[in-house]
């Protein structure tokens, strides 16, 4: 896979050189026992089925937040290093075993993947169709060659050339180029607090929807914290056609945590709609789809997914290029179902 280039992108090399992968297996590298997971993965066997999942230990999420909570806490990070070469992968379980979508359930609730995956997702008519923002728009990625920047945090900047925007830069461009117009709102939401920053972006989120109408798809992007035990920060990584990216997860917010959320079930819909195309397209580039009790703005519409691209350990480059990736599986899965 050549990497085009995107709107800010200067070009897709000088990528990381990660041992051990081959065609589209992605390899654990680094033993990180504090984020292997220890809870039960589930398939759908067969129609109609429906499994009883235990909790288990959530992986980490960048600034994870109830939306009751009134303060939100900074990452606790490594100190970046811009040169740093030698960054280890944090792979976790596939997202399919052979033909059967697989994903991580942090709440109690049962679910019938297959029946998700088969619902219908009625979108409007007309364009714009996918809203892109930024609850946490400083989030950055380890600088490398070409892509420095000033932190204004551990892995995060102000920059919207070298922060998460940019990548939502990436990935706008990619629906565009594939049939779906997006609108990418860039309004900070985590500078200079973090505290509130879920109920400011869903002030954005709003305002564009009344806006525009036609939009049925809200995506809040980030990218992922995912340090090892010894504090050493990891990155995400998948190769794809001969390239080194970024992986991509998609996470989906429940009422499970007690607040209001009648969407989560079409929110979910979505995501196992969208983590099924991107491993048919792209082998290895989805993480397992995480749903969890935390909220997370999913209520604003039932088509609210939040995706995480990389980690504090990817670079920009990494990230850009799964941007471009996500925006075509995305465009893939959304046109069948438009009017």
């Amino acid at each position: 896979m050549k990497c085009k280039k995107l709107r800010f992108v200067l070009s897709c090399a000088a990528f990381f050189s990660v041992l051990g992968l081959c065609g589209s297996t992605v390899h654990l590298l680094a033993s990180s026992t504090a984020f292997l997971p220890n809870e039960a993965m589930f398939v759908c066997a067969a129609p109609s089925a429906s499994f009883d999942l235990s909790l288990y230990s959530a992986l980490p999420l960048a600034l994870t937040e109830a939306d009751t909570s009134p303060h939100l806490a900074p990452e606790v990070l490594p100190t970046p290093t811009a040169s740093k070469t030698d960054v280890k992968i944090f792979s976790p379980e596939p997202a399919t075993d052979g033909d059967t979508l697989l994903i991580k359930n942090s709440t109690s609730y049962a679910v019938d993947t297959d029946a998700l995956l088969n619902a219908p997702i009625p979108l409007s008519d007309g364009q714009p169709k996918v809203l892109i923002v930024h609850t946490h728009t400083s989030e950055a990625y380890t600088q490398s060659a070409g892509y420095t920047y000033t932190p204004s945090d551990a892995y995060r900047t102000e920059d919207p050339a070298y922060n998460i925007c940019r990548v939502g830069a990436a990935l706008a461009e990619s629906l565009e180029a594939n049939g779906i117009t997006a609108i990418h709102d860039t309004t900070s939401h985590d500078y200079p607090s973090y505290s509130g920053c879920y109920n400011r972006s869903l002030e954005t989120i709003e305002k564009n929807l009344t806006a525009c109408p036609t939009v049925d798809v809200v995506i809040d992007l980030h990218r992922d914290a995912i340090a090892g035990t010894d504090g050493e920060y990891l990155k995400t990584a998948a190769e794809i056609d001969g390239q080194s990216v970024a992986q991509a997860l998609v996470v989906v917010g429940t009422d499970a945590g007690g607040l209001t959320h009648s969407s989560w079930q079409k929110n979910l819909s979505l995501g196992l709609k969208l983590q099924k195309t991107m491993c048919n397209l792209y082998p290895g580039l989805a993480r397992p789809l995480h749903l969890r009790t935390e909220r997370f703005n999913g209520h604003a519409s039932p088509g609210a997914l939040l995706i995480e691209i990389g980690s504090n350990g990817n670079t920009l480059e990494e990230a850009l290029c799964t941007a471009e990736l996500v925006g075509k599986a995305l465009a893939e899965t959304l046109l069948p179902l438009m009017p």
